[in-house]
Order: structure tokens, then sequence, then C-alpha cells
């Protein structure tokens, strides 16, 4: 694919030049070529790139070239050309991301004019730090969720009377039905020192949880502190492991 388009990386296109919308309208109207000759993997990021007409021609061609060197490149396996179109679009679409990331759009607030460039850089940022606090986020979330369910399971093996055991047990349970999602998403970034704590309540939480998930919390501590003092070592609560 980067050797089809002339570029170095998938997610660098940003000088990419792609075949322009006029040539695309005049091959669909029938009064110009299709992607043949120099431009026979140009593609087409405009309106309606995915189902374009062009760029279904742009990766049929392509899909030509890797069935044609299928032995010259080692494939392995039979991947059908359903399965070649499948990966070429998918690379397509990250070139486009990637191509229109600081493209000027219609601006936000403004819908008859277009962003400035400076605009457009600007909500590319804005757009990237929403992307790491989104992942980070997902990330403390899933922490949080894999801590609880692996000390659950310690507490139900620690446990031997069968009232703590079937307590556990629900609680496990309704670990699993919360699931990563259900994970309260507090958001502070232990690392630096003084900043905030922002929390948000995710759909379906009710007070009675937080109960719940305190309660394990501090009996998951609790059997760990044990289970250090028992090896001579002093268990310490990592700062996100306290919050609900």
């Amino acid at each position: 694919f980067l050797k089809l388009t002339g570029q170095t990386h998938v997610s660098h296109f940003e000088k990419y030049n792609p075949v322009t919308t006029e040539i695309v309208k005049q091959y669909d109207s029938e009064t110009g070529p299709g992607p043949q000759g120099a431009n026979q993997f140009q593609l087409y990021f405009g309106d309606g790139w995915r189902g374009s007409q062009w760029n279904l021609g742009v990766v049929k061609n392509m899909t030509s070239i890797v069935l044609a060197n299928r032995e010259n490149q080692r494939f392995e396996g039979s991947l059908s050309t359903e399965g070649i179109h499948a990966i070429i679009w998918g690379y397509i679409s990250q070139a486009r991301d990637s191509w229109s990331k600081q493209k000027p759009c219609v601006h936000e607030e403004e819908r008859d004019r277009f962003e400035t460039v400076a605009e457009a850089a600007m909500q590319a940022q804005i757009d990237q730090v929403k992307r790491y606090k989104s992942v980070r986020k997902a990330n403390r979330k899933r922490t949080k969720l894999d801590k609880r369910e692996h000390g659950v399971k310690k507490l139900i093996l620690h446990f031997s009377r069968p009232e703590d055991q079937k307590r556990w047990r629900r609680v496990e349970a309704v670990l699993g039905d919360l699931g990563e999602h259900g994970q309260s998403s507090d958001d502070t970034d232990v690392e630096v020192e003084g900043s905030a704590l922002v929390t948000t309540e995710p759909y379906g939480r009710r007070r009675f949880l937080s109960r719940i998930l305190a309660d394990l919390d501090d009996n998951i501590n609790e059997l760990q502190s044990k289970i250090a003092a028992q090896h001579g070592k002093k268990h310490l609560a990592h700062p996100t492991q306290i919050r609900r």
C-alpha cells in the first residue's frame, strides 16, 4: 500500500496529493477516464470518498498488484479477494484520517465559512488531547476492574465460611455485570502533585453500589496487608486504588 501510494507510513499522509474532486466527478459522469495510467493508484479523499467509484477502482487496481505479486512477496495462506479489499480499505481509512487531520473544516459555530489554518491546527490539538484523556480514563477503569476482579477471587479463597464465600461471589457477579465501563471514572493524574480530582459517576451506578465497591476495596487492601505482613513486607495502597 505504501509503495503504491508513494508514502512512508500509513499515519503520515499529511503531504499526500489525492486526486481532485473535478477528476472524480468527470469519471462519475463518464466524461473523463477512471483510475489508470499515472493515477491508477491515486486515492480520492473528498466528500463521499468511502463509496466513490473512483476509490473502488483504485482498490481493484491495488488488489490486482497484490495478487500478481503473491509469490514474490511470500504471502502465506489463501487470503480471498474480499479479504484483501478489507485490508486495503482499512489502510485507506487510516491514511485519510492522517491526511485530513489538519485540513480546514467547516467552522463549528460559524457554519458559513471554513476554519482558518490556525483554527484547524488548534482543533487538531484539542482533538488529540481529548483522545489522550479518553485512553487514559479507559486505562484507569481497566486497571481498577482488574484489581477488583483479582482481589475478589483472593477473598473467596481466603474465607472458609460458606456465608462469606457466598457474599464475595455475589460481589464478583456484580463486578461482572458492571464491567469496565461501570467503574468510576476518576481522572486524577497521581503523577502530578496538586492535580484536581474529577469524578464522573457512570450511568447505572447507584450509591449502594459505591458502598459495595468501597467495602470490596477495603477488604482487598486489608487482605493484601495481611499477606504482606506474613512475608515481612508493608502493603501501601496506590493512590488510584483508594478511589471509589
